[in-house]
């Protein structure tokens, strides 16, 4: 029986007994009266003696006696009763609930956890285990340390109206604790009741996944980074390669040799698309990937992706064409060079796995409630299918089917289908397979395109071009590989501009300063003055002439690099004719933008300086002069290096032909041997030559 059930039993039998006897004693009161008035009437009974007393009064006697007994025994039952329904339960109570606050308090001291009772009028604790005054540095009755996570637990706890917690406090010692509160009552006072956990293994645990995160990521990011490098390496001799094969097919050759550039190209392009697929998955795998918006044909692009796969499939015996609906529209803004990146991996996979029959690309076009378009792309073919186990891995890095055909052992590295498939979901859709072995396979995908404002014009065509119709567009090009330099010099002489070639920034920047140029062409990878640095220095001069960046790798991180520095625009190389053309056009049409040179300013001659640039160029190379007599005494062979480049480039501006193939020679001579042997002769010897040109030129002007 509950303790207050009980104690309400005990108080009604008090009342009970406290309203009996008084009616007890007014019963006992009216016996004796009635029994006095008998006596009264019978006066003459008082002589009676005690035995006849006895015999006349017996009821009475008897009914006294029975009163007794009954009182007697209901006494002992009522007594009975009260100790096991009352007495007894109230000391089970009670020992119980001594024997709950004992578990409550060996609890208090023993759990692993600090719990604590904080008055909300004072603050102070109301009671505490011992590991909760160790951790908050507080002794039994003596206020909480003022520390700022204790008054930031005050502050927080003790105007809570509901439970809440503080997931970083730091405990007296150091160790990292979280703290969980809730206001309650306790002996007759609000209280908030505060349990602190020690998570300084976990927090030890969570700096140890960070440390090994970081570290992973750095692994990660160094191995995209080395990958990414590999594949830049390879471009750049590969820009050479690409460029030069372009140049020379536009020049006259026999059947033959034409079979053997364009066999080189065809191999050259095949490593081209290689190493920019590494790089595209290194930027995308490092979040570096940008995507573009411009306006293209899609009819355009579906043809010419098929056009450049006619030959590979016409190699085995296949049927390649495109089937292009008539609700295509001539023109749509997207990335028009990751669809066709997509398109070619998708036409060049169909072939390579379809042994007979027939590879076709269809294109067709859905227009949208929102006025956009959704344009899908299908390759189907008729090869040797794909079976369904092999489907769930085709988009797997490094991913080859089985080696059951001739094709599939040529299957590439399978990076291929694995690009295809980020690239989609960087633009928003996904590669859809439906294949069967021995039947084919078909694979398409949607993209969500704009439509463009104004039709998309017709692509410039290179055939027939000469120096006479096209550009003319004096150009600084600033580029540190040699055979780049001599690449893009070539391609530039082939679209009309003429060229002036520079080694670094510090070189480029100097030759605008004795001529400036319609337009500014810089690698941003250079050694001494790199591009972006010598972008802004022309800025920071007031130029205002266009300058196009040239990046080995066109991610988003380098895009906005180039815009921070002040550049117009970028191209990516390798870099082909017809980008060149594209980027180049829209300057050529424009007025020139050299400050102080219009656009038909004369071809500088060989020994001819303007008068208005002689004293510019008199006082940078003699500053040079002085400078590289000074690093050849100190032995300093990278300054010296750096040195012969900037007065080469200063050769060039005003094409003082026989100095600046001196210039050539000492500084390819100077990069094998250092400045030892006759080098430091042969140099002496050159400034005695250029010193001599600089009195005459000198001479002149004072003339």
């Amino acid at each position: 029986m509950p303790l207050n059930k009980k104690n309400r039993g005990l108080r009604r039998l008090n009342i009970a007994f406290l309203c009996a006897l008084p009616l007890a004693l007014l019963c006992a009161a009216a016996l004796y009266c009635a029994h006095r008035q008998v006596l009264l009437r019978h006066a003459d009974l008082l002589q009676l003696d005690f035995p006849t007393l006895l015999r006349t009064n017996a009821w009475l006697f008897a009914c006294v006696l029975l009163l007794l007994i009954a009182g007697l025994h209901a006494g002992a039952v009522l007594w009975f009763w009260c100790r096991r329904y009352i007495v007894q339960p109230a000391h089970a109570a009670r020992r119980a609930l001594a024997e709950c606050e004992a578990l409550g308090r060996t609890m208090l001291a023993t759990v692993p956890c600090a719990l604590c009772a904080l008055s909300r009028a004072n603050g102070r604790l109301v009671f505490s285990n011992a590991l909760a005054l160790q951790w908050l540095g507080a002794g039994a009755g003596q206020p909480l340390p003022d520390t700022p996570d204790v008054r930031r637990l005050l502050r927080q706890a003790l105007e809570a109206e509901e439970p809440g917690s503080i997931e970083a406090f730091n405990a007296h010692d150091g160790r990292a604790l979280t703290v969980a509160y809730a206001p309650t009552r306790y002996h007759r006072q609000d209280v908030v009741l505060c349990a602190f956990a020690d998570i300084s293994a976990r927090a030890e645990m969570e700096h140890l996944l960070g440390l090994a995160k970081a570290q992973a990521d750095k692994v990660y990011e160094s191995g995209a980074g080395i990958l990414s490098n590999i594949a830049r390496e390879i471009r750049m001799p590969l820009y050479g390669v690409l460029g030069t094969l372009e140049v020379l097919g536009m020049t006259a050759l026999n059947e033959e040799q034409r079979q053997h550039v364009d066999r080189i190209h065809s191999a050259s392009l095949v490593l081209q698309q290689l190493t920019g697929d590494l790089l595209d998955i290194a930027r995308i795998e490092s979040g570096q990937f940008a995507l573009e918006a411009i306006a293209f044909d899609p009819r355009e692009l579906v043809e010419g992706a098929v056009a450049a796969h006619a030959s590979m499939a016409e190699q085995k015996g296949l049927i390649i064409h495109g089937g292009i609906d008539a609700s295509v529209p001539d023109c749509v803004c997207g990335d028009a060079g990751r669809i066709r990146q997509i398109l070619g991996h998708l036409l060049s996979n169909a072939i390579k796995f379809t042994e007979s029959g027939q590879v076709v690309a269809r294109l067709r076009a859905q227009a949208m409630p929102d006025a956009r378009l959704r344009l899908h792309l299908q390759v189907t073919d008729s090869g040797i299918g794909i079976a369904a186990a092999e489907q769930a891995r085709l988009f797997e890095p490094f991913h080859r089917p089985a080696a059951s055909s001739q094709a599939a052992r040529g299957a590439g590295l399978g990076l291929g289908l694995f690009l295809c498939a980020r690239l989609a979901a960087l633009m928003g859709t996904r590669i859809r397979v439906i294949s069967e072995p021995g039947l084919g396979s078909s694979f398409s995908v949607s993209f969500m395109l704009d439509q463009a404002q104004a039709p998309c014009g017709p692509a410039p065509q290179l055939q027939g071009l000469n120096a006479h119709n096209l550009l003319h567009l004096r150009i600084l090009v600033v580029e540190g590989n040699p055979i780049n330099q001599a690449t893009l010099h070539d391609q530039l002489m082939r679209l009309g501009c003429h060229a002036t070639l520079a080694s670094d920034g510090a070189e480029g920047l100097a030759l605008w300063n004795i001529q400036p140029f319609d337009l500014v062409m810089t690698d941003t990878d250079l050694p001494s003055m790199n591009g972006y640095a010598l972008a802004r220095a022309l800025r920071a001069q007031g130029i205002t002439a266009p300058i196009i960046a040239l990046l080995t790798s066109a991610s988003r991180a380098e895009e906005q690099r180039c815009a921070a520095a002040g550049m117009d625009g970028w191209l990516a190389k390798p870099i082909g004719l017809r980008a060149l053309r594209q980027r180049l056009q829209a300057y050529a049409t424009a007025p020139p933008r050299a400050q102080g040179i219009s656009a038909a300013t004369p071809r500088i001659g060989a020994a001819e300086v303007p008068a208005k640039y002689k004293a510019v160029f008199l006082e940078t190379m003699d500053r040079d002069i002085v400078r590289l007599e000074a690093s050849m005494r100190n032995g300093d062979t990278a300054d010296v290096r750096a040195l012969l480049h900037r007065i080469r480039g200063g050769l060039a501006a005003v094409h003082m032909i026989p100095l600046l193939s001196q210039a050539d020679d000492l500084s390819a001579l100077q990069r094998k041997q250092g400045l030892n042997g006759a080098v430091p002769r042969q140099i002496a010897a050159f400034i005695g030559q250029l010193r001599g040109k600089m009195r005459e030129i000198a001479a002149e002007d004072n003339g």
